[in-house]
């Protein structure tokens, strides 16, 4: 067999592996949000005393209310995993805090409402801002609705101080009225920061990063020229113990067809939960530099310097 014609994902490699690098910072130019991992659905619900009969029957008003047009009907699902990730932003002054998902998909920054109606049971399990308890809240009431794809939310805007990373805008954001069960019950996030562009924003809001950029809070946005990719640093893999290190040439992506020097750095992040993670993979700015040998007869896998 042609080792070299193997399918596997593109000679994706996925192991167990360490990864040791650095990188410069500069802490004016860039913040950092700490992620977290939220406990599992049926351990808040049953922190918080909901009252499981009747987060049943509003199940059941959703299934009889809902239209399936090929004749099939939902299967609830138990044993939900936990793939969510979040990072706490604060609101208000003291500062309320909140576990919102940041979403390149929207522009909006919305947490539910005190004022959420009682008869949207999802409120139940999430934070809710209060702006009386806020000295820095500034009215502003205009209503707004937002549709994503499984569901939406409404409420009204309002303005106050809002934290994220250590950072502090004044910032437009929605409080929630109306959230509906399906998908939030199962959200293990309050609410969405959108990091989109203005234009996707529903009622006019400037978006959080964008009043970041406009209140000159960051110097500027965190960037590295092209022409100072051959300064960047190594990046070692130890597998086995033996180091296999990639230079910045190696692992920064540059276009040879275009002439406006774009380059790309060739590392993303990648969430896989236990038990089969977490893992590494590495791909083809690993394989181009190391041919790369399967050897399923014994289980194992070796490295040399590709020609």
């Amino acid at each position: 067999m042609d080792r070299r014609r193997m399918s596997l994902w593109g000679l994706l490699l996925i192991f167990w592996s360490s990864c040791t690098f650095s990188l410069p910072t500069d802490t004016d130019a860039f913040g950092r949000i700490l992620l977290k991992k939220m406990p599992s659905v049926r351990e808040i619900l049953k922190e918080r005393g909901v009252d499981m009969t009747k987060l049943s029957a509003e199940w059941g008003e959703f299934t009889k209310s809902s239209s399936f047009g090929n004749g099939t009907s939902p299967v609830v699902l138990t044993n939900y995993l936990d793939t969510q990730y979040y990072g706490e932003i604060g609101i208000g002054t003291p500062p309320q805090t909140f576990k919102v998902i940041f979403d390149t998909g929207s522009a909006n920054l919305w947490v539910p409402s005190t004022k959420c109606s009682p008869l949207y049971t999802a409120c139940e399990i999430h934070s809710l801002y209060d702006s009386s308890e806020s000295s820095s809240y500034m009215e502003n009431g205009t209503e707004f609705t937002i549709h994503y794809g499984s569901g939406k939310v409404k409420g009204f805007l309002s303005q106050d101080i809002v934290t994220v990373g250590g950072i502090i805008v004044t910032q437009t954001f929605g409080e929630v009225t109306e959230l509906p069960l399906i998908p939030f019950m199962l959200a293990k996030f309050d609410g969405v920061l959108g990091m989109g562009f203005p234009a996707q924003a529903v009622g006019g809001v400037t978006p959080v990063f964008d009043h970041i950029l406009s209140q000159r809070v960051l110097k500027e946005e965190y960037v590295v020229d092209c022409s100072q990719v051959p300064t960047l640093p190594d990046i070692s893999f130890h597998l086995g113990g033996r180091a296999y290190t990639l230079t910045s040439l190696d692992y920064v992506l540059q276009n040879p067809y275009r002439n406006d020097d774009l380059c790309t750095l060739a590392l993303h992040g990648l969430d896989i939960p236990p038990p089969t993670g977490p893992v590494w993979v590495l791909g083809a700015s690993f394989i181009r530099k190391f041919y790369t040998e399967f050897d399923r007869h014994n289980n194992r896998i070796g490295f040399a310097l590709a020609r």
